[in-house]
């Protein structure tokens, strides 16, 4: 009984100490994004929209506030909609700036709301409403990667979103946040289901 005994106590003394909980993340520092952002200005110039999209997408996975000032640049200024959910994507990424990121994205969905929410589309408009949604769902998904529930009040009417896929983005953002405010709604929708 005393050997085992001793075997547990050494093994417990034995185990690696835990961390209490997560690391914060760590930005990148000037000299490792600075290479990144010049390869970014000269893909992101060219007309080609996918070469532009991969440039964007590089960029997203690093953390640093000049990265930071272009997604948001290109989230709220550019035009084509697919270069808005590649923003998204990558402000969801920002997790060392996650109230400046949050908060340019609750922000922009609160403005976009009435996106994706045309009555039986057809042709354009139809190409158009899906490409609405994808950006309204990266939006989401991006909110909810960030972990910022500050924007609770301007997210909470887009689980009721005419369009299923923003729809359930914002119930998928609600599971990340482990959001007990969205029981109810979600709910009535299981219910309806």
């Amino acid at each position: 009984m005393r050997t085992l005994l001793l075997f547990l106590v050494a093994g417990l003394l034995a185990r690696p100490a835990v961390a209490d909980g997560p690391k914060k993340p760590v930005p990148h520092t000037d000299e490792q994004v600075a290479p990144v952002l010049e390869k970014y200005k000269k893909d992101f110039a060219e007309q080609d929209l996918d070469k532009r999209l991969g440039a964007l997408r590089a960029l997203g996975k690093w953390r640093h506030k000049d990265v930071l000032r272009e997604l948001k640049r290109v989230f709220l200024k550019e035009a084509d909609l697919e270069l808005k959910a590649a923003a998204a994507e990558g402000l969801g990424r920002q997790t060392c700036f996650v109230s400046d990121a949050g908060r340019t994205l609750v922000e922009s969905l609160d403005l976009w709301k009435t996106w994706a929410s045309r009555e039986d589309p057809k042709g354009d408009d139809e190409v158009k409403n899906e490409d609405e949604a994808r950006v309204l769902a990266a939006a989401l998904d991006a909110v909810g990667d960030l972990g910022w529930k500050e924007g609770w009040k301007a997210l909470k009417p887009f689980i009721e979103h005419d369009h299923d896929s923003v729809a359930g983005a914002m119930m998928s953002t609600c599971g990340k946040w482990k959001e007990y405010r969205a029981l109810p709604i979600l709910l009535e929708w299981f219910n309806f289901y």
